[in-house]
C-alpha cells in the first residue's frame, strides 16, 4: 500500500512540470522572418521606389528633377516658330537678280534662232533707248510700242509691246519685224540699257517674224524664201518657229523647242528638223547682210 502512494505521487509531480513546461512555450509570440517569392527576407518595410523602377533623381520632361531643382543638362538646340531645329542649315536660294538660264542640248538649230532672236530683240531695245536719250522724236509705231513708258522717270526701256496692229522693223534687217520684246529685270541689265548696252540681258519674251520675201534668179521662176514666227516665252520655257498665219505659199508647219534641254514637239505633226534648219539658213543670211 505504501508502495502505491509513492508511485502516485511520483506521477503527479511528472505531470506537474510537464503542464509547467507547456505553459511557457505558449506564451512565445516571436515569428521568424519570411522570404519573399524570391528568395530575400521581408523585414517589414512596406515603403516602396519610383513606380517606374527609375531613380527618384531622375530629370522630368519640364527640365526640373523631381525634387524640383532645375537640371544641369542643356536642350540640344532651340527650335524655330516652325518647329525646326535652328542648328540645321539654311538653305540658300537663287538670288532675284538672276535670270532663268536656257539649255537646248545638242539641238544646235534651235540654240541658233534663239541666239539670234535675242540678238534681234535687244538691237531694238538698244535703239530705242538711244532715241529716247538723245531726245530725237518717235514714230507713231515706236510711240506705239512702247506701252505706257514714261522716261521721265529715269529707268530705262525694258519692254515693248506693238499689240496686233503694228511692228517695228529691225534695225539689223528689214525683212524682220518685231512685236514684242522684255527682258529679265535685272541690275546688271538696267545698268547696260542705260548705257545704250546689252551685256547680261537675257531675253523672258520674243515675237519677231521674217516676212515673206522672194527669189530673182536670173531665170526661171521667183522662189519664196524660208519666212516664219519666232517666239520665245519664258512663262511657257518654250520657243515656237511656225509659219506665218494666212501666208498659203508655204506648207503650214509649228515647232515647239523646251527652253530646258532642247526636247521638240510639232501639233501640226510637221518635220521640226528640217524646219528648224530652213528658218536657221535664212535668219543667218539676213543678219549677214543688212538691208
Amino acid at each position: 500500500m505504501q508502495q502505491f502512494h509513492a508511485l502516485k505521487s511520483s506521477l503527479l509531480a511528472s505531470l506537474l512540470v510537464m503542464l509547467v513546461g507547456c505553459g511557457s512555450s505558449g506564451n512565445d509570440t516571436t515569428t521568424p522572418a519570411q522570404e519573399d517569392d524570391s528568395g530575400a527576407l521581408d523585414d517589414g518595410n512596406t515603403s516602396e521606389g519610383p513606380a517606374n523602377g527609375g531613380s527618384s533623381d531622375e530629370t522630368s520632361s519640364t527640365g526640373e528633377s523631381s525634387d524640383g531643382k532645375p537640371s544641369d543638362e542643356e536642350p540640344s538646340g532651340e527650335e524655330s516658330s516652325d518647329g525646326e531645329s535652328s542648328n540645321e542649315e539654311s538653305t540658300t536660294e537663287k538670288p532675284a537678280d538672276d535670270a532663268p538660264d536656257v539649255s537646248f542640248g545638242d539641238n544646235s538649230s534651235a540654240a541658233a534662232i534663239h541666239g539670234h532672236a535675242v540678238q534681234l530683240a535687244l538691237a531694238q531695245l538698244v535703239e530705242l533707248n538711244r532715241a529716247i536719250s538723245e531726245g530725237r522724236e518717235l514714230t507713231t509705231a515706236e510711240s506705239t510700242c512702247l506701252a505706257g513708258y514714261d522716261a521721265s522717270l529715269g529707268a530705262p526701256l525694258l519692254a515693248i509691246d506693238c499689240g496686233d496692229a503694228t511692228a517695228l522693223t529691225s534695225p539689223l534687217n528689214a525683212t524682220i519685224q518685231l512685236r514684242s520684246a522684255a527682258v529679265h529685270d535685272t541690275s546688271g541689265c538696267r545698268a547696260s540699257l542705260q548705257g545704250l548696252g546689252s551685256d547680261g540681258c537675257s531675253l523672258s519674251v520674243i515675237d519677231a517674224t521674217i516676212t515673206q520675201q522672194w527669189s530673182t534668179p536670173t531665170s526661171g521662176l521667183p522662189q519664196p524664201y524660208a519666212s516664219g514666227q519666232l517666239i520665245v516665252d519664258d512663262a511657257s520655257r518654250t520657243l515656237t518657229v511656225k509659219s506665218i498665219d494666212g501666208n498659203d505659199l508655204t506648207t503650214p508647219f509649228e515647232c515647239n523647242v523646251s527652253l530646258d534641254g532642247g526636247a521638240m514637239s510639232s501639233p501640226s505633226g510637221s518635220p521640226c528638223t528640217s524646219d528648224l534648219a530652213r528658218i536657221e539658213e535664212r535668219l543667218q543670211a539676213l543678219l549677214a547682210s543688212p538691208e
